[in-house]
Order: C-alpha cells, then structure tokens, then sequence
C-alpha cells in the first residue's frame, strides 16, 4: 500500500466510525443516555416509526444485532405489523397489517436461521392462537390458523434449540389456566394437560430451560395471586419451589432464564407498595435479589430480561407519571440504566418491551400515540460498569496501528492484577480473548486484528468496562 493510499484507507475508516455513530448494534459514540432509534418521542410533535397509533408492542433481536418489534397496528385496523431496525430507519418486515383479522397480545422470537416467529390472538379465528412464520419473503401460518381450542389470551412465543415455536397462554377453554403447546413439525399438540395450572394463570411468561423444557411463571389466582413458576420434566408440570412462593400478591410476572439455567422473576410486589422486586431460584429455595421493593415508586409494565454478563434488567413504567425507567443489578446494588423516565409517557407496551442484545445494548420498544424505540449500551459509560473505584477504560493510541495499542484500567491499585481481556468485531464475533496481568492497571498488547471497528471488554473480578478500539 502506498502513502496516498494509506491515507485514503485512514479517511475512509475515520468516515465509517463517524457513520457508526448512529445507533446501532455497536456504537462507537460512548454517548450517556438513552438515545433514540429513529424518531424522538421527546421531540415536539414527531411522530413515531409506525404509520399511525399502535399498541401492544413486542420486541426481539435479530441475527444482526439489531431490535425487530411487533405491534397492533392502529392504521391498518388494528392488524399485525412487524418492523425491523437496520441501523439508520425501520422498515416493515412483509406488508403492514399483513394479518388476516384485528390481533391482540402480539409475542416476537427470532430464529437462528434468520426466520421471525409471531404469536397473537387472532381476531378472524375467534380469538383463538396463531403463529406466523416470516420466512425472508412470505409471511405464512405455522399449521392452521386459530389452532387453540378458543381464545388464547397474553400469548407467548419461543423458540426451542431446534428452533420450532412454543407457546402459551391463557385458556378461555379451561377458564383462563395456563396451556402450553409445541409445534413438532406437522402439527401444534398440548405439553401436558392443557389448562395445567389449578386456577387462572394472570400475567403468563414463558422460557425454555438449559434443558430445553419448558418453563411458566405467572400470577397464581389460586394462591392469592402470588406468584407460581412451574416446569415441564418431560412427563408432567411441577412447580418450581412452592406454589405461590411470594410473601404477598405478585402483579405483572415476568420471567426469564439466568446463565446458570435458574428462573428469575420480577413482578410488582404488593407487599412492598407496589414497587419492584426481583427474585432467583438457587436450586434450593426462591430467594430476592437485592432488597425486596428496590424501585423508588410503584410500578407497572414490568419486563425483565438478562444481559451478557447474566445480570438482570428490569424495565417498567412508574405508576402515577407512566415514565419508564430500566434498572440492572451490577452484583450488589440496583442501579437506574441512564435517567429514570429517560421518554415520554408510555400509553402502551407489550409483555416483552425490553431486549438486549450480544453486546450489550439495551432496547425498548413502546407506544406514545405511536410507535419509538431507544437504545442504551449497558457496558460503556455506565457507572455500574466502573465500580468502585472508577473502573474506567482507557485506549491508546486510538485509532491504534496494526492492532498494537495499550490499554488502561483505572482505580486498579495492586500490582499485575488478572484481568479477562476480549476483543469482538463489529458482528460480535470473539477474535481475541486472554488472561493476563496488568501492572497497575496497564497492559500492552499487540495483536493481528485487520483494520475495522472492535470492541474491547475488560473483566476484573465482578467488575467490567469496554471500550471501542478503531484499527487502522
């Protein structure tokens, strides 16, 4: 390569690390705050993504890193549209209003292979379940459409590791109890006796375990309206410690799966005024995480999630002001991910508003008249990433030179203290991990990297920071 051009490759790096700075699933600006993707709710008068009102929203992350949403789509009589973020606008996955009748309760899921799973109450099948399939060019109906016996309420879709749909709801056929069904290639059966639980199963969510089963949690009607997760072994439902394990009623239930394979569930706790606690089954017994009623007000449209490093995040609105705010717990304490009520006023959210994707990106997705989004990136600039001691990330120099550059840790007073170094590109991918010692929080490295944009992520004990290193 020759001196003018080095030089017009040094440019055009430069020029796409600026147009990176679009959100996205890597970021290169380390902005605080939550920043919109497409249009700002916070603007005056700016209208959302969607052609008009919409509620319901749902969202997942696609193979590329970036939020896909469903929502009932207002302008298109109340039918369902799907729309897919691809870095600098949306655009509709399919057509917009593309199913059959009205929908209600709208559950997202994306596939390994690139294919959208969309689960909702359909409104030309009575209410009954169905689930199309977003095929790369076609949206098609996974069996029959309306294939439950009578009306699915709070639908929930996933996907197992074989990437065939699961899903529950709420069973008018058996007074509202909990059914679960599995799609085995030909045709959508029951996982066990449909309407398994002992009484209405309010505020439904669904996973799959570390060993691919099945797994519910929701407000228990039976046992005063406490929460109740319970697990498919194979042969038969069994609950997941005791029925009712919480000390009082348990409202909006959201589960999700931790890295070690244990539920977790947030809900709002009517034993703590309504505000927010989260729970771990440890094996042995459900026990909190942190203190019990951690938020600072009440607390609707609960959703909780896990992040990278198998931390929980916890979103919701407040109860009187209907801002959100998103919580993570950072080892030992709750902290508030950017602002708390960083929007405006949430009119409406679906069960799964929150996702976060490999690296580390917050999304959410509501309705404030119409469709927004926002993203934040938990692992750059968040104070609960630094710790103690202000754990910041220093890079230099930057951009570095065929992948030699040093890096800085601060607030690391031992000498050659061991830390995990990991070194992703710009599709997430790991291209380099080690162990090493960093003296006074200093390391030098030299490594084959080709010229693009990385993320560098460095773990000291329960702490992590990354930065965004760009290669010339």
């Amino acid at each position: 390569m020759n001196t003018t051009q080095a030089r017009h490759c040094t440019s055009a790096l430069r020029f796409i690390a600026i147009c990176l700075l679009a959100p996205g699933p890597f970021l290169v600006a380390q902005a605080q705050g939550w920043q919109p993707l497409g249009p700002d709710d916070l603007v005056p008068g700016q209208a959302g993504f969607s052609d008009g009102g919409a509620h319901a929203p749902s969202v997942a992350i696609g193979l590329d890193g970036y939020p896909v949403v469903a929502y009932v789509d207002e302008a298109h009589d109340h039918k369902g549209t799907v729309m897919r973020w691809n870095g600098s606008r949306w655009t509709v996955v399919g057509s917009a209003g593309f199913t059959e009748g009205y929908i209600g309760f709208p559950s997202i899921a994306t596939a390994t292979d690139g294919s959208l799973f969309l689960a909702f109450s359909d409104g030309a099948q009575a209410g009954k379940a169905t689930v199309m399939r977003w095929n790369g060019s076609n949206w098609n109906a996974v069996g029959p459409l309306g294939f439950s016996d009578s009306l699915a309420y709070e639908t929930n879709v996933v996907l197992d590791s074989g990437g065939d749909p699961v899903i529950a709801f709420m069973d008018w056929s058996q007074t509202f109890k909990a059914t679960v069904m599995r799609w085995n290639g030909t045709a959508w059966l029951p996982v066990g006796t449909p309407g398994f639980s002992e009484d209405e199963a309010m505020s439904l969510s669904l996973a799959m375990d570390a060993e691919d089963k099945p797994i519910v949690a929701f407000e228990d009607f039976w046992h005063d309206r406490k929460a109740t997760v319970m697990r498919w072994n194979g042969t038969s439902w069994n609950a997941v410690g005791p029925l009712g394990f919480t000390p009082d009623e348990a409202w909006q239930t959201s589960l999700a799966m931790g890295t070690d394979g244990n539920p977790l569930v947030g809900y709002r706790d009517q034993a703590q005024q309504g505000k927010a606690t989260v729970m771990r089954w440890n094996g042995n017994a459900w026990a909190p995480i942190g203190p019990q009623g951690f938020s600072a007000t009440a607390v609707n449209y609960t959703c909780l999630t896990v992040d990278p490093q198998g931390r929980p995040v916890f979103a919701y609105k407040a109860e009187m002001d209907l801002d959100p705010t998103v919580m993570r717990w950072n080892g030992s304490n709750w902290l508030t991910v950017g602002q708390p009520g960083f929007a405006s006023p949430i009119t409406s959210v679906g069960q799964r508003w929150l996702a976060v994707n490999e690296q580390g990106h917050a999304v959410v997705a509501y309705a404030d008249s119409s469709m927004f989004a926002r993203q934040y990136d938990l692992f750059i600039g968040l104070d609960e990433a630094a710790g103690p001691g202000n754990r910041g990330l220093s890079l230099f120099p930057n951009p570095a030179h065929e992948g030699r550059f040093t890096l800085h840790m601060g607030g690391l007073s031992q000498d050659r203290a061991p830390v995990l170094v990991t070194v992703r590109d710009a599709t997430g991918r790991t291209v380099h991990q080690e162990q090493a010692k960093a003296d006074w929080g200093t390391l030098q490295l030299q490594l084959n990297l080709s010229p693009g944009l990385y993320l560098v992520d460095v773990s000291v004990g329960n702490h992590r920071t990354a930065g965004k290193l760009l290669v010339e």
